[in-house]
């Protein structure tokens, strides 16, 4: 690893991709980060070194090689890892990404980022994300032939119509054994998604596409079914089911 901070995305748990190999040289048996984004160095010997400060994280005042992190989410910024001393240790380098932000392109510490003003937290951009499908959701159904209603947890609930057999199955979704006209979401919480719904021609049903933007994936762009979503390694938790 160089002197040059190398990038990831903007959740904490990302620089685990980028974390490096301890040299030969190094005091350090290994480097491991938790989902939470704390580090924990893990010694070769009894007295080797204290790793050095890192970047937004306080050092655990019961083992000196565990480092605790400060960072609050954001959805607008990318990570980096550099190289220090003794050899295997690191620091965290965080780089605004927002547009909007007079720290733009620059580096910030963890207090400026918790004090920004448009700093957007995962589960702000989830719930933003989530009520503008469940509103997509409701204009399909004024414009469908086939009228169904939207429950809060995004349960989908056709209205039985004796004109229409049971409506066809829905990406993502499980049919109610009890009611075939009922439909549970199955899509696990991520907030790197896209919905893009549509009505079907002929029966006039409800169909879903979904596209993938979570960043280091081979699926950036893409469409995915669930089954691919579920097993993701970058996908991220939010409140919702969705």
């Amino acid at each position: 690893m160089s002197n040059k901070p190398g990038y990831v995305g903007c959740r904490l748990s990302d620089l685990a991709y980028i974390l490096p190999k301890m040299p030969e040289d190094s005091p350090y048996q290994s480097l491991e980060m938790d989902a939470d984004g704390t580090l924990t160095y893990t010694p070769k010997i009894d007295g080797a070194p204290f790793p050095p400060y890192i970047n937004g994280y306080v050092r655990d005042p019961n083992n000196p090689y565990r480092f605790l992190p400060l960072w609050l989410d954001c959805t607008t910024r990318t990570l980096g890892l550099s190289k220090g001393k003794p050899p295997g240790s690191i620091n965290i380098h965080m780089g605004c990404n927002n547009p909007g932000c007079t720290t733009h392109k620059k580096y910030v510490n963890h207090q400026q980022c918790a004090q920004c003003p448009l700093r957007e937290s995962f589960k702000e951009k989830q719930d933003a994300d989530f009520k503008e499908f469940m509103a997509k959701l409701e204009e399909y159904s004024i414009a469908s032939a086939r009228a169904y209603l939207i429950e809060p947890d995004g349960t989908i609930v056709y209205a039985q119509d004796d004109r229409w057999e049971p409506p066809r199955d829905i990406e993502g979704y499980k049919r109610d054994p009890n009611d075939a006209w009922r439909f549970k979401p199955q899509w696990l919480p991520c907030a790197w998604r896209k919905y893009i719904g549509k009505t079907l021609p002929n029966c006039g049903c409800l169909g879903l596409e979904v596209e993938c933007y979570a960043k280091g994936t081979d699926t950036y762009g893409k469409q995915v079914s669930y089954i691919i979503c579920k097993d993701c390694q970058h996908r991220q938790e939010s409140p919702h089911g969705m």
